[in-house]
């Protein structure tokens, strides 16, 4: 416990910066107020980051680098940059405003969880790694498709890949994942 905020002393950074678990989180139902982790890159051993059901408009965990496990769900993000956080295996964003995600470089998740945003697409061609895939409840091409570039083509899906649902509605339409092999 950090008694006073505003007069953190170097013993305080020595406990913050060997922290490896962090729950910041609130609940469906019981939602927290946090609209900043200002700060959250000096737990530079921080591995699992619950920051759930919030009101956070952004996150940088780019210094976050140990970072396995990062449940961000229920927040306003818009952006989500963990492109620095190689290590993740876990990742929940579901019920943001993401427009975009890029897990290019998290080649060790196993499970993503990506429901609720405002995908258009999403790349898990490098990904290959996942057991487990929600990416449902965006609006893909707001036709009739969401494109998932991935390692394999619908023909091929592989059996160990939970995807958690085919198709879904979007404003009125039915959605359908259509995956398509990388080149």
């Amino acid at each position: 416990i950090i008694a006073d905020a505003e007069h953190i002393t170097p013993e305080d950074m020595e406990k913050i910066a060997a922290i490896t678990r962090l729950d910041v989180g609130g609940s469906y139902d019981n939602p927290g107020t946090l609209t900043s982790l200002r700060g959250i890159e000096y737990f530079e051993a921080l591995e699992v980051l619950f920051c759930l059901y919030n009101q956070l408009t952004s996150l940088d965990v780019s210094r976050n680098t140990a970072l396995t496990y990062l449940d961000c769900d229920g927040n306003l993000l818009t952006s989500l940059d963990v492109s620095r956080n190689t290590a993740l295996t876990y990742l929940d964003c579901d019920d943001n405003l993401l427009p975009s995600l890029d897990v290019s470089r998290n080649t060790a998740l196993t499970e993503l969880y990506c429901s609720d945003n405002q995908l258009t697409s999403l790349d898990v061609s490098r990904n290959t790694a996942l057991t487990l895939l929600d990416c449902s409840y965006n609006p893909g091409d707001g036709v009739s498709s969401f494109p998932v570039m991935a390692w394999f083509d619908n023909e091929t899906v592989p059996a160990g890949l939970d995807v958690y649902a085919s198709s879904w509605t979007y404003d009125g339409k039915t959605i359908t994942i259509d995956f398509r092999k990388a080149e």
